[in-house]
């Protein structure tokens, strides 16, 4: 189901995939990463979420897809304010327990979903399918070919305008805050963002 969710001044653009079930049951936010579309994340798994009986949203959120490419809008730190806006929708969902809230980040989403799971206590669990801790040093700096695309996601045109901007882009106090379980997945040879940020 085709959906829009306002935030500020925005309307997040995306989709809601009911699960496979007659009664409410949790609900999962899929927060995509830095060149992810929301339809590319069906098949990271919300078929097999909806089977298991769990509920999906996945939305274009500030940087990311239809947004960016669209709308203009560039990324931000603070992205546990986004997803409390999915997490707003999902809780209204008569197909959703509101009480059985969790995230999936992907990719650089895996930046996103831990900081709505520091700053929003109705997450109830947390995978970070791609850790990424600090993304000044974990990714632009990690690997040089990215910095073209990290200028485009945070809406600068220079270098030492996106390092000065990627300097909020981290989980330093965030990661503090973190009580849910979290699970992270990342892998030992990954080449775009470094697997320190996942240690």
């Amino acid at each position: 189901e085709r959906v829009s969710i306002p935030f500020e001044s925005m309307k997040m653009r995306g989709y809601f995939f009911p699960a496979m079930r007659d009664k409410p049951g949790p609900g999962v936010i899929f927060v995509i990463g830095a060149d992810t579309t929301p339809e590319e994340a069906y098949f990271f798994g919300i078929n097999e979420a909806r089977a298991r009986g769990i509920s999906c949203l996945v939305f274009n959120g500030p940087g990311q897809a239809a947004s960016l490419i669209e709308d203009g809008i560039p990324s931000r730190p603070d992205y546990e304010k986004p997803i409390a806006a999915g997490l707003d929708y999902l809780a209204t969902r008569k197909e959703v327990d509101p009480k059985r809230l969790g995230l999936i980040g992907h990719s650089m989403g895996g930046y996103y979903a831990a900081r709505g799971a520091a700053y929003d206590d109705r997450v109830k669990a947390c995978v970070i399918w791609g850790a990424c801790f600090d993304v000044l040093r974990d990714y632009f700096d990690f690997h040089p070919p990215s910095k073209a695309r990290c200028m485009w996601l945070v809406g600068v045109k220079s270098e030492a305008e996106t390092r000065e901007r990627l300097k909020s882009f981290n989980l330093n106090e965030a990661a503090k805050k973190i009580r849910c379980p979290i699970l992270i997945l990342h892998g030992e040879e990954d080449e775009i963002v470094s697997p320190d940020a996942a240690r």
